[in-house]
C-alpha cells in the first residue's frame, strides 16, 4: 500500500482472519510502501467493532499506540512494517470484530469481520452418556 491520505473514512485492506481467546493477545503488523524524507508519526492499532453509528468502533482497552520513524527514501519506494500487540481482555466473546490501524496524517486503514473472540473460562461440554 502507498501511504497518502483520505479525509473521514477507513480504506479497508485485504487481512487474512483469525480465533482467540480472550485472555490471549492480537498480533498485528501493517506492511506498506514508503517513499520520502524521513519521517516521525504517532500510529495506533486497535480492535474495532461493528455498531449502527460506525464500521470501525474502537474498542479503547486494546489500543497500543506507538511512535515510529519513516526512513529517508527520496528515491524509490521502501518497504517497511510495524507490529502491535493488542490485549483482547476487554472484548466480550463474539465474532465479527475488526481491526484498524490509524497512521497518523496518512489515513486510517483496516479490515472488518477478520476477528473471533472466545471465552477463556472453562468449559465442559457432554457428549453422551453410555449404559453398559
Amino acid at each position: 500500500m502507498y501511504l497518502y491520505y483520505r479525509p473521514f473514512e477507513v480504506i479497508q485492506v485485504p487481512c487474512n482472519t483469525i480465533t482467540k481467546r480472550q485472555n490471549e493477545w492480537l498480533g498485528t503488523q501493517i506492511n506498506m510502501l514508503w517513499k520520502g524524507s524521513a519521517e516521525t508519526l504517532t500510529i495506533y492499532a486497535v480492535v474495532t467493532q461493528q455498531k449502527w453509528y460506525s464500521q470501525f468502533d474502537e474498542i479503547g482497552s486494546t489500543k497500543h499506540t506507538m511512535t515510529i520513524t519513516l526512513p529517508e527514501s527520496p528515491n524509490s519506494f521502501t518497504p517497511i512494517g510495524f507490529k502491535a500487540f493488542l490485549p483482547l481482555s476487554g472484548c466480550e466473546p463474539k465474532s465479527g470484530y475488526g481491526i484498524k490501524w490509524n497512521l497518523d496524517k496518512y489515513g486510517e486503514y483496516g479490515a472488518l469481520n477478520v476477528l473471533t473472540v472466545i471465552s477463556s473460562a472453562a468449559s465442559l461440554q457432554v457428549s453422551g452418556i453410555e449404559l453398559t
